[in-house]
């Protein structure tokens, strides 16, 4: 599906979302003009403003999106890099700036500016720049519209020269440490073959290759950073894969050959593009959080062929994720909402525990069902809670408090929850 207005994505998402959460999550191209100041703040080298400017609402900035770019695209990035602000680079690629980002004027991408701009050459930072860039993962292979590399606009007579041209070249006879710049280049030919929709044949020879190359590679130096990028094309695939309303096999079977590859170093399996508390771990939450509201809309059944797609591609995902904060947090809305299958698909496909979770005033899932009149939630809950490797006692479960000091029972009773009450009471007397 494509992300433009007028799209199902985009007309349920706006009902539950501003326009600026919209364009955070899925790539929409919105442009307010008051944005323009991170352009500015990026010219001017105000780095404090720029981190100000980029930090989320809730933790008090303004929440302008790191991509944000001007009529010819000229991202923020890019006037960053044409600057040579190295400070500014730095802070827009940690909220998340997109490094292959192309302007209209020449196809050119933060590197191609970096590179070609006088300015950024008379500073005597272009290294630093370039440095961050590929390290984020900037492509060293693409050409801008005159079919140049950003190695092609490198001068004999530039004082950094010599630098930028080992940074900037194939990395075949680096030493190890250098492996660091390889590693973005083959992961962007893989993210290329996704959105060609290679077959799935190919795409394993691309991630054999890859893996070959890391073997090679860290056998010389164990050490070596081989993590991906945020850019990563497993990042890459779920973002794609999440935006597609029509079936597509090709990315779930894709999403699978990701998670099952492994490579072996010194002994060890490894699997490749998974780190703990990264991209994946972000996604899945919200990818989640699509499920959720795609159930909502569509009145509440799983009878639908995108939210069982997007549910196997939880299930998948799953083992991989570190932190399962956000998903989990979505106890507390289907607890109050009876999103009683749901809850199943969390709790018998996810694995994800409702017990630590805690809501506003100190409200735990037990209290929304008990409150909400669902009994059969707040059975399942309980027998959750009760089953679970390290089970939770009746009296327990029924003695949480909010900060106000209600327990479930209460709650049940100040909302005239008669048959939650009765059930509850049953089990204190059954304890």
């Amino acid at each position: 599906m494509s992300n433009t207005p007028g799209s199902v994505l985009y007309r349920q998402s706006t009902t539950q979302q501003s326009m600026h959460e919209f364009q955070n999550k899925y790539g929409v191209t919105y442009r307010p003009p008051e944005w323009d100041k991170l352009l500015i703040a990026c010219q001017k080298n105000n780095a404090q403003l720029v981190a100000l400017l980029l930090t989320p609402k809730e933790l008090g900035g303004e929440g302008i999106s790191a991509n944000h770019a001007n009529a010819v695209d000229q991202s923020a990035l890019h006037v960053a890099c044409l600057w040579a602000h190295v400070d500014c680079v730095a802070i827009l690629l940690k909220y998340g700036a997109n490094v292959h980002a192309r302007n209209k004027i020449t196809s050119a991408t933060p590197l191609h500016a970096t590179c070609q701009s006088n300015r950024a050459l008379k500073t005597g930072r272009r290294v630093q720049v370039v440095d961050l860039l590929v390290k984020a993962g900037a492509n060293l292979d693409s050409r801008d519209q005159n079919d140049k590399l950003a190695l092609d606009y490198v001068q004999d007579s530039d004082p950094d020269a010599d630098q930028l041209r080992a940074m900037l070249s194939s990395t075949a006879n680096l030493p190890a440490s250098a492996f660091y710049y390889q590693l973005p280049q083959i992961e962007h030919s893989l993210i290329e073959g996704i959105k060609k929709k290679c077959t799935i044949d190919e795409l394993e020879l691309k991630l054999t290759e890859l893996a070959s190359v890391i073997d090679s590679r860290t056998n010389e130096e164990q050490d070596i950073q081989i993590l991906p990028s945020k850019q990563s094309p497993m990042k890459e695939l779920l973002e794609r894969w999440m935006q597609c309303e029509d079936l597509d096999m090709f990315s779930l079977q894709a999403l699978e050959a990701f998670i099952k590859h492994e490579y072996t170093c010194a002994g060890k399996a490894y699997k490749l593009y998974l780190e703990p508390k990264g991209p994946i771990d972000e996604l899945v939450g919200q990818l989640c959080k699509a499920i959720v509201d795609r159930y909502k809309s569509i009145g509440k059944h799983l009878r639908d062929a995108l939210l069982q797609e997007w549910i196997q591609g939880v299930a998948l995902l799953r083992p991989c994720v570190m932190d399962t904060s956000s998903a989990s947090a979505l106890w507390l809305e289907m607890s109050r909402r009876n999103y009683l299958e749901l809850a199943n698909v969390w709790w018998e496909t996810f694995r994800l525990d409702p017990t630590p979770i805690v809501g506003p005033q100190e409200m735990t899932p037990i209290h929304f069902a008990a409150r909400s009149g669902n009994l059969e939630f707040t059975k399942l809950l309980v027998k959750i809670q009760t089953s679970k490797p390290d089970p939770k006692s009746i009296g327990y479960i029924l003695a949480q408090k909010t900060n106000l000091g209600q327990t479930p029972l209460e709650a049940a009773k100040v909302n005239g929850k008669q048959d939650i009450v009765e059930w509850f009471e049953s089990l204190q007397a059954s304890s």
